[in-house]
């Protein structure tokens, strides 16, 4: 606001009318036709000139009022229809005027009764503002309008930093929890090849590979959560349902995955993939992989020399494509799977495993029940180290699945489905013998007690073949069962002839979604496939073998006694009859074992042509030979134990012949400066080993080659690398034995020759070679 002075020396400032009537009400309204829309307060003095003049307008007229210091100052008011002069200014509704130019002069006789008005004023403003000071009177107060500004203030303020507060904690949280929305941009596959490169194994069919701990995932582990692993085996396309075993297995697991097909490498992309996108998911997962050669050699043994490959996936979107070549033809190795998987549990505190296939799911509490029976101190006659705990598995309608109704969490809601036809016994359609021993029905109707124990334990019988849960230490699979129904049966009954006994656990169980139908299975999958039980019955001989010494004798399927069974409360075992002098002496030596054909139906050169292709598969041999029946004769007595035995013998002394002949590696002292002479040993003894040696090859190179067919001999190079070395072999010895004699002292091709036989009879010793062929360039390079 602009000060004004009187002549007494006191300086004015303009004061609001709506003002004076709400702070001051005792000086009563002023005069609404005066020119006091704008009132004049003294608030304090001032030493200079002072000039107030006057002008007028209708009404009362305009009065002005001015004041000089160096310059002038004039204010104009007027009301209505006033107006005011070139020399004025106009402001606002009130119609307020303000000359900057020009000094008025002071008439008293005119504003004597506006000064009385204005010393009160004056009085009243310094009365109610002295606590203030001098400057809010000079400034316009609007205490109002201020405080609302100020809480406006406050809460802008405050909502800044709130804002401000929130940013950085949902940045950080961002920041810190994976969004899998992303792609993943830096997902480069060499890496996973070159694990592969640098673990990889054939096992010992050579038809797989074998990579143990491909992928690892670890967390920390609960209390008691490491003594119970769990293990997995799948091929791709099932690869999603591990995440269905790890919400409710709270231990390790260990999964075998297979791979096949001329396409495998973009299998194992997907895989990692995938394995990546849901790890959060996995506490401790170790992933193994089993790839035929055949895949290996088409598509991924070239992969890690590759360039860098990045991926861009959304892990919500990511999907399997089956890549899988109908040419590659290599069968599931169940077994082998199985092994690898048991093998990969590597954490020294596990020491009970649970063997399962992917498609059979735990019960919801499965592992902490096992887990607190293992655990609790309430059971010290338990034999946890030499018995094989049976889970009974069951089936879930697919009908249950589509109408939504929940899963059973526990036995009581698992039976109430079983009343309603919605699940069944595991196998019920398939083979409902393959499961007859777990006894369903007196396991559903122990409903007394809710511990989990063992209520009944039965003698093996084949073909049962239960999900359990046992000790680490359990035998393995056998891994000549591929996809056969007896791959299973095989390790139970190695198990209960190793000395493990079976009970059936009580309140727990597993289950499958969907009910299992013969026409959804293979026939390699069903137990009376003729491949099947002609290999099984190959490893009954093994089993044997190799557990002579027991007294335990598994039953068969019609002599099946079970203890829950049994009136008396004994035990029943059934012992097999005695093996006689000539057979156990025949296994002995290794020759093949007669063919009983009295109780098959089958012809003899029929059952001769099973008998012979099913020693083959389980000796990893070569099924390419003729078929008649003369020769089938010959090349099973060819592939037998003792001929396999003779001649490794004989090519054993072959190549150690070097030691002997002149000069002799054998000497008195291996002390150099006695110069010691070497030993000779006789000539003629040494040449006639050397011959009985090389005629025994050349008998075993044709018998083979008339066994496989010259047609077919003619396409394999060691076969006629072989044959002709050994035949100039043998034309060389017969001139050094008949013309040269001792005499010669020059070079010996024989002797030089002499590894090939060593090669033709080893099949690593050809893929040895085959792979230095194959990269001898890189080598040199």
């Amino acid at each position: 606001m602009d000060g004004l002075y009187l002549p007494d020396g006191r300086q004015l400032a303009l004061i609001d009318r709506d003002w004076i009537l709400d702070e001051l009400p005792h000086l009563g309204n002023p005069d609404d036709n005066s020119d006091a829309n704008y009132l004049l307060a003294s608030a304090a003095a001032a030493t200079s000139g002072t000039g107030v003049a006057t002008g007028g307008s209708a009404g009362r007229g305009t009065t002005g009022i001015g004041t000089g210091s160096g310059s002038s100052h004039g204010v104009a008011n007027h009301t209505g229809g006033g107006s005011v002069g070139a020399d004025s200014t106009g402001a606002n509704n009130h119609g307020t005027g303000v000359n900057h130019n020009h000094s008025l002069l002071y008439n008293p006789d005119e504003f004597e009764g506006d000064l009385t008005l204005l010393s009160e004023i004056v009085d009243e403003t310094q009365n109610k503002w002295s606590d203030f000071g001098l400057n809010q009177l000079l400034t316009p107060r609007r205490p109002r309008l201020n405080r609302i500004i100020k809480i406006l203030s406050i809460i802008i303020i405050a909502f800044l930093v709130m804002s401000l507060i929130n940013g950085i904690l949902f940045s950080s949280v961002f920041f810190l929890q994976e969004n899998t929305d992303e792609p993943d941009y830096d997902l480069d596959t060499r890496p996973y090849y070159k694990t592969i490169e640098m673990k990889k194994r054939f096992d010992d069919s050579g038809n797989y590979l074998i990579v143990q701990n491909f992928v690892k995932y670890q967390t920390n582990l609960t209390k008691n959560a490491d003594i119970l692993a769990l293990d997995l085996h799948t091929n791709i396309e099932q690869l999603h349902l591990l995440l269905h075993h790890a919400k409710v297995w709270d231990g390790p697991i260990s999964l075998s995955l297979y791979v096949k097909g001329a396409r495998g490498s973009d299998d194992i992309d997907y895989a990692s993939i995938w394995l990546r996108c849901n790890r959060r998911s996995f506490k401790v997962l170790n992933v193994h992989l089993v790839i035929s050669a055949k895949a290996y050699k088409s598509s991924i043994s070239s992969q890690h020399n590759s360039h860098s490959v990045k991926y861009a996936v959304s892990c919500q979107h990511i999907t399997y494509v089956n890549h899988t070549d109908e040419t590659d033809s290599t069968p599931y190795p169940s077994n082998l799977l199985r092994n690898v998987a048991h093998i990969g549990n590597t954490l020294p505190s596990v020491k009970y495993i649970l063997t399962l296939d992917i498609d059979i799911f735990p019960a919801p509490d499965l592992f902490h029940h096992l887990a607190s029976f293992y655990t609790k101190k309430s059971m010290p006659n338990e034999m946890f180290n030499r018995t094989l705990y049976v889970i009974p598995a069951f089936e879930i309608h697919t009908d249950t699945i589509k109408r939504s109704i929940l899963l059973p969490q526990n036995k009581r809601e698992l039976i109430l489905l079983w009343n309603d036809e919605q699940i069944q016994p595991f196998q019920n359609d398939v083979c409902s013998s393959c499961q007859f021993l777990t006894n369903y029905k007196a396991w559903k109707e122990e409903t007394k007690n809710d511990e989990i124990l063992p209520i009944f334990r039965p003698h093996y019988s084949q073909p049962w073949k239960p999900y359990y849960v046992g000790p680490k230490d359990v035998p393995l699979f056998d891994p000549r069962f591929k996809a056969h129904a007896h791959a299973r049966i095989s390790q139970c009954c190695e198990s209960f002839m190793a000395g493990y006994d079976y009970a059936v656990l009580n309140n727990v169980y597993l289950y499958r979604l969907g009910f299992l139908d013969k026409s959804q299975l293979p026939n390699t999958k069903l137990i009376e496939d003729d491949t099947s039980l002609l290999l099984f019955q190959q490893f009954q001989e093994d089993l044997l073998k190799r557990y002579s010494n027991t007294t335990r004798r598994y039953m068969r399927g019609r002599e099946t006694v079970s203890s829950v069974n049994t009136v008396d409360g004994l035990d029943h075992i059934i012992v097999s009859p005695p093996v006689t002098l000539k057979n156990r002496l025949r296994n002995f030596v290794g020759l093949p074992k007669p063919i009983d054909d009295d109780d098959c139906s089958w012809s003899t050169h029929t059952l001769l042509c099973a008998t012979v292709f099913l020693e083959d598969a389980v000796n990893y041999q070569s099924i390419v030979h003729k078929v008649s029946n003369h020769y089938l004769l010959v090349y099973r007595w060819f592939s037998c134990s003792l001929i396999q035995n003779l001649h490794r013998v004989a090519l054993t002394i072959n190549l150690c012949l070097a030691f002997f002949e002149r000069p002799s590696s054998f000497s008195i002292t291996s002390d150099v400066r006695d110069r010691p002479a070497r030993i000779v040993f006789p000539y003629v003894l040494l040449m006639i080993i050397e011959g009985v040696t090389l005629i025994w090859f050349f008998v075993y190179i044709c018998t083979k080659i008339a066994c496989l067919g010259i047609e077919h001999a003619r396409k394999r190079f060691w076969f006629i690398a072989f044959f002709i070395v050994t035949v100039y072999s043998l034309c060389e010895w017969f001139v050094m034995i008949a013309v040269v004699r001792y005499s010669y002292d020059g070079i010996r091709l024989r002797r030089i020759f002499r590894p090939l036989f060593m090669v033709e009879s080893s099949q690593l010793m050809k893929k040895a070679l085959k792979a230095v062929q194959k990269d001898l360039v890189t080598i040199i390079a």
